[in-house]
């Protein structure tokens, strides 16, 4: 049925604006009784509709009214779900400005179609007999057998739950800082080394697990490339990283499944402390250790920049990171060596391992989303 629409929108004449995002397309024209004013069909898969609070819901409003509104004056959005959960659609959909937007509901699970009551546009006069027969013609071929309905496929569906859930979904449904597990148990793992290496004793703990050349490649001791980006030299260089590991890898679990998220994060550490290890023996100081997960938090946040260009809805998004991280960051990891250097103490900044990590975890998460990509294409293939 979702193939069905859309192929429906082609055939009136729509014009395509790519989101892309498996779970949601957007079609648009003009309205030919109303000069300058565009209508808006926002497709939502129950998938998608199920990964968003009401806030997020009203930032995806506002950046397609966006779009729009700089060539027409008048910008009226549809809203249709492919989903047969009615109360958390209305909880999230329900209640906005009724003379610019509204939502339909396609129920593809009981062959039905809901309406927003308080909508008071027509928006084609079309468009609702089509998406009846296309629901009709769905129902006649699934009872023959001929093919599946769409809450069967993956990509579109999650499966429907009971009223009673349905309705703690409408209440509770929030995306919780708490969510991206793996960020936090990279975060919990790095407090509780930390917490171990002060009962040890720190200097102690960071000469045994930091990365020097000299130990790691002379001595052969190679699990320090591990170790290193585990372990942390003070309170400030911790507390500083554990934020923005949760700043930026929260959005990035959120995009990106988990294990690929977590390869990211191993390949950057792994990475920045092999090429700064092999910086320092060039630099002519072999002896010079190294720690901190800096390197990994630099590839997460190089993996975000391409994140937020390659996907704009990720900016307005409630679920999105604050852009503001990423020269933060980038100023949190400079500036004691610059204030250091302005009263003649030395501090040591591992730069080799900042870049390196950030252009490893550029590169791997590219490499990663094509392989996303691939994927998806072989599923709707």
């Amino acid at each position: 049925m979702w193939d069905e629409m859309m192929q429906m929108c082609r055939n009136h004449g729509m014009r395509y604006q790519d989101l892309n995002t498996p779970g949601m397309q957007l079609y648009y024209c003009t309205d030919i009784n109303q000069p300058g004013t565009v209508i808006v069909l926002w497709f939502v898969s129950d998938r998608e509709m199920r990964n968003m609070n009401r806030m997020q819901y009203q930032s995806y409003l506002s950046a397609i009214r966006g779009q729009f509104i700089r060539n027409y004056p008048i910008v009226r959005t549809l809203t249709l779900l492919l989903t047969d959960d009615y109360v958390f659609t209305r909880a999230l959909c329900g209640g906005m400005d009724p003379y610019q937007f509204a939502y339909w509901i396609v129920d593809p699970v009981n062959h039905a179609a809901y309406s927003d009551p308080a909508q008071r546009w027509n928006p084609m006069e079309w468009l609702w007999p089509e998406i009846s027969a296309i629901m009709t013609d769905d129902q006649n071929r699934c009872e023959a057998g001929i093919s599946m309905s769409d809450n069967y496929r993956e990509e579109l569906w999650t499966r429907h739950r009971t009223m009673k859930v349905s309705e703690e979904w409408a209440m509770k449904r929030k995306y919780g800082i708490f969510k991206p597990k793996i960020t936090w148990a990279l975060i919990g793992l790095n407090v509780v080394i930390f917490i171990a290496s002060l009962i040890a004793g720190l200097n102690d703990t960071v000469t045994w697990g930091g990365t020097s050349f000299t130990d790691t490649f002379e001595h052969g001791q190679i699990y320090r490339l591990f170790t290193s980006f585990f372990l942390h030299a003070s309170f400030d260089h911790i507390l500083g990283n554990m934020l923005f590991l949760l700043l930026f890898g929260s959005t990035l679990e959120t995009y990106m499944p988990k294990w690929r998220y977590l390869s990211l994060y191993m390949i950057s550490g792994l990475g920045a402390s092999i090429l700064s290890t092999l910086w320092r023996f060039i630099a002519d100081q072999p002896d010079i250790v190294g720690v901190g997960a800096s390197g990994a938090i630099f590839g997460l946040m190089g993996a975000e920049l391409i994140l937020l260009i390659k996907r704009p809805d990720v900016r307005k998004s409630s679920k999105g990171m604050p852009v503001w991280a990423i020269p933060a960051y980038v100023l949190y990891s400079l500036a004691p060596a610059i204030l250091y250097k302005m009263i003649g103490a030395n501090y040591n900044v591992d730069v080799a391992a900042h870049l390196t990590g950030f252009f490893i975890g550029l590169m791997t998460y590219v490499f990663l989303t094509v392989g996303m990509k691939k994927e998806e294409a072989e599923q709707e293939a």
